[in-house]
């Protein structure tokens, strides 16, 4: 049907405008092409239910379609994080290209006789700046455009002397057998330990591990067109000895088929190339699954986990002879998605003693730095620090550690150097664990690290622990809503913070040594390790990043919407998602239809089903109205409503900042410029002032940049005060505020605060705010002089325990406390402890 055109057009316009954000290079040129077709598009959308009934304007739009599609094949040349600049290289910024596409845009418009003026939207001094602008930048990149081509060419010729190598070497082989018995020996003998795969037969792709003797990279095993991780050892030869070692671990290695063993599928011994080619699990390792916390275990999970690992390493335990791993650690268990949504995990790196020892001696002769890794010392038993041999009991020990990394989400000792966790260790002190941790659990831990390696667990006891554990379980426990893994409380966080001293405070026992004071200071409410629910993937425009947010609103889904604001854009993050969708603001920074200028904060008006958003550097106040469900109506009709200008500009020419709405639907916005907030009913030209108004200042009457503001039932409006480093609060028509948080100056004490930002209040009448200068959330209660800390503190930083310039603030439905973390780009989500 004619009107499928409409959607068509509209569809690619929307995917091209979300390459254009991903561009490296000519990106002014592409946005300029991006904004003329959503100009175009929007004037076709309004004149659709004539332009539908023409053969000839449908013809056309489908010449506009398939020019759309063009620009979209050109750009997708500059997004490539691997060819970008050779296109750059060898095409420059392909003026050519966009010259005529803007040409075939602009004669379709006119054959179209669209109400467009085609010489303010075609201007070609427009078009000469953006390429002398795109030109000036590619300028600036040329050393590294040449330094990513030379990287590549060496990483080409490298690959392909390596191939060469192994075609030579398996052709010389094959000839030599036939008159050679010691080479035909040697082959058979290859043959009959393992399957040897050729280097020829492999394409190395992305590297995604190095450890302490390898690096793995994601590939694929050509002949058999199957995904492989090839773990290619850092070694360049080998004697004979060690050959012949290696051949038979490997032979261990391929013979085992276990569920939950990492399988081997085979290996390339040939001159410089020693490698293993084994089973790839796409989410990689434990360590990197719990520290990157984009996947959120619940306890179904864990000890589906747990029980999967015994498993694989009591079979290696129970081969005859048995295999000490030697080398438990979370790093060293890889995962993937299973069926119905269980994860598979499997225990991988077990075995090949002499040649991490031969690579370690390579690397030191050759004086090569080999990666940094997460030493073992932390997994190690206590009896492994006196020099004694690998055994069975110190796999156990080391088991136990994972175990509690897969209960708390956290690294063990983390911060802590080796002489301290050694002397700890040695004395019998143990990593704290968490009082959220079910009591099977703890115990199956504790019994599993004892001093004493024949008071341990085995791996089959561990087993039958796990199977047949009571089913009498607390209900938030076996909740199967996916919950973060690092369930600790204050007690762990503060002791383990004790774990990071120095030599010389060890007088007695290094984890243990501290003031019973320090352990009761404070208990707060939340969860001192933040989760990450949206971002944290740096500074960026892509659907998996944020770029400086600011506010944020909770629906009762618990999805995000957040104020990007570098991105300028609203964007919304579905529970448990990795990426997020833009809302408003996919044509990028400007004032024109869904356009936003670095948007400060979003309120929900339940009334009218909108969003309410500040869009600061336009200096004006939108609604977003959300489009009610047509799913009944004929499509054409459906298509037209859908296209409506979804946006209304309500509050025109204020330099806007935190909004707030009351349950009466009255909307309150803070104008930082004129440091007063006014009330807002539907239709008011002025809006009533409620807030400051008396001029900049620190008297009771005056505000001083007032950012984020809050209104509770009472009507009484709580504002962060920012540049007098306060909280006031306003009670319904009073003529001054009261302060109930800092107002003594800029400080770090518990009675100041340092440039405050977002403030809520809880049902208790508890105030929270974002102390942004001094990177932590604080909590006062009226009429107190200090507040207390709830979470944060611990200097700026990235950590789950850190935060680096926090501003908005949000509870859901649950209490759980949400904290904008400005320069970390992220959202951070503390859950409330159950009492």
């Amino acid at each position: 049907m004619n009107f499928l055109i409409f959607s068509r057009l509209q569809q690619g316009a929307k995917i091209f405008a979300s390459t254009v954000v991903q561009v490296k290079a000519n990106g002014n040129q592409c946005r300029r092409l991006s904004q003329r077709i959503d100009y175009v598009i929007e004037d076709i959308l309004k004149k659709s239910d004539v332009l539908h009934q023409y053969p000839e304007t449908i013809k056309t739009l489908e010449r506009l379609e398939s020019i759309i599609q063009q620009c979209q094949d050109l750009i997708k040349e500059f997004t490539n994080d691997l060819t970008w600049y050779k296109k750059i290289f060898y095409h420059q910024n392909y003026k050519d290209q966009f010259a005529s596409l803007n040409q075939q845009i602009e004669q379709c418009t006119k054959d179209l006789h669209l109400s467009i003026s085609l010489q303010s939207l075609f201007d070609r001094q427009q078009d000469e700046n953006d390429q002398q602008i795109d030109m000036n930048e590619i300028q600036t990149k040329l050393d590294e455009i040449v330094q990513l081509m030379v990287r590549q060419q060496e990483s080409i010729v490298n690959l392909l002397n390596k191939q060469y190598a192994s075609f030579r070497h398996h052709l010389d082989q094959n000839l030599r057998k036939t008159t050679d018995v010691r080479v035909a020996h040697t082959i058979e003998q290859q043959v009959q330990l393992f399957l040897p795969i050729p280097f020829y037969d492999l394409r190395v792709e992305k590297c995604i591990g190095q450890g302490g003797f390898a690096d793995v990279y994601r590939g694929v095993w050509l002949s058999q067109q199957h995904e492989v991780a090839i773990k290619i050892i850092r070694v360049t030869h080998l004697t004979d000895s060690v050959t012949q070692e290696f051949m038979r671990e490997i032979h261990i290695m391929h013979k085992i088929r276990c569920d939950h063993v990492l399988n081997v599928f085979g290996a390339c011994m040939e001159p410089q190339v020693y490698a293993l080619v084994i089973e790839y699990m796409e989410l990689g390792s434990l360590f990197d699954v719990l520290q990157q916390k984009k996947i959120q275990f619940t306890w179904p999970d864990r000890w589906s986990i747990a029980l999967q690992m015994v498993k694989g390493i009591n079979y290696l335990h129970h081969l005859q002879p048995p295999v000490v791993h030697r080398d438990i650690k979370s790093l060293n268990f890889l995962l993937k998605e299973g069926a119905r949504q269980q994860f598979l995990i499997k225990v991988g790196d077990f075995g090949l003693a002499d040649i991490r020892k031969e690579t370690i001696r390579q690397t030191n002769c050759n004086n090569i730095t080999p990666p940094s890794t997460i030493g073992t010392v932390q997994w190690l038993a206590p009896e492994l620090f006196a020099f004694g041999r690998p055994t069975l009991a110190s796999d156990v020990f080391a088991l136990a550690v994972v175990f509690w990394e897969l209960a708390t989400g956290l690294i063990p000792y983390e911060h802590s150097n080796e002489s301290v966790i050694r002397l700890g260790v040695c004395h019998g002190e143990r990593l704290p664990i968490p009082t959220e941790v079910p009591d099977q659990f703890r115990d199956i831990i504790t019994r599993a690290w004892a001093q004493d390696p024949n008071h341990r667990l085995t791996c089959p006891m561990i087993v039958d622990a796990i199977v047949n554990r009571s089913s009498k379980e607390p209900a938030e426990q076996n909740d199967q809503t996916r919950t973060t893994a690092s369930a600790i409380d204050d007690e762990t966080v503060q002791t383990l913070s004790i774990l990071n001293i120095n030599e010389h405070q060890m007088d007695s026992s290094p984890l243990v040594d501290h003031h019973e004071e320090q352990i009761q200071r404070e208990k707060s409410k939340f969860q001192q390790l933040g989760i990450t629910v949206a971002g944290g993937n740096d500074d960026g425009p892509g659907f998996d990043q944020l770029s400086y947010p600011q506010g944020i609103f909770i629906d009762n889904d618990k999805s995000l919407y957040i104020a990007d604001s570098e991105n300028h854009r609203i964007v919304k993050w579905k529970l448990n998602s990795n990426t997020g969708e833009i809302i408003i603001g996919e044509n990028g920074k400007g004032n024109q239809n869904n356009q936003l200028n670095e948007p400060r904060d979003i309120i929900y008006d339940k009334e009218n089903n909108s969003f309410i958003i500040s869009d600061a550097e336009n200096k004006r106040v939108i609604r977003y109205i959300i489009q009610k469900q047509q799913s009944r109506l004929p499509s054409i009709i459906r298509y037209f409503i859908q296209n409506q200008t979804n946006e209304q500009i309500i509050i025109p020419n204020i330099k806007c900042w935190g909004l707030t709405i009351d349950k009466n639907g009255f909307i309150y916005v803070s104008d930082c410029e004129n440091h007063e907030v006014r009330r807002w009913k539907q239709g008011d030209e002025k809006g009533e002032l409620v807030a400051g108004g008396n001029g900049q200042g620190k008297q009771l009457n005056q505000l001083n940049k007032p950012t984020f503001i809050f209104i509770d039932g009472d009507y009484s409006l709580y504002i962060s005060d920012t540049d007098n480093h306060r909280v006031m609060k306003w009670k319904k028509d009073a003529k001054e505020g009261i302060i109930v948080a800092g107002g003594n100056d800029k400080g770090t004490s518990f009675k100041q605060l340092s440039y405050p930002r977002g403030v809520i209040v809880d049902h208790l009448g508890q105030i929270y705010v974002a102390d942004c200068g001094n990177h932590r959330i604080i909590r006062w209660c009226e009429g107190d002089e200090e507040g207390e800390i709830v979470v944060g503190g611990n200097d700026k930083g990235n950590q789950s325990n850190q935060l680096h310039y926090p501003k908005g603030l949000s509870f859901d439905d649950e209490e759980n406390l949400y904290v904008v973390d400005e320069e970390n780009h992220r959202i951070q989500k503390y859950e409330k402890l159950i009492n």
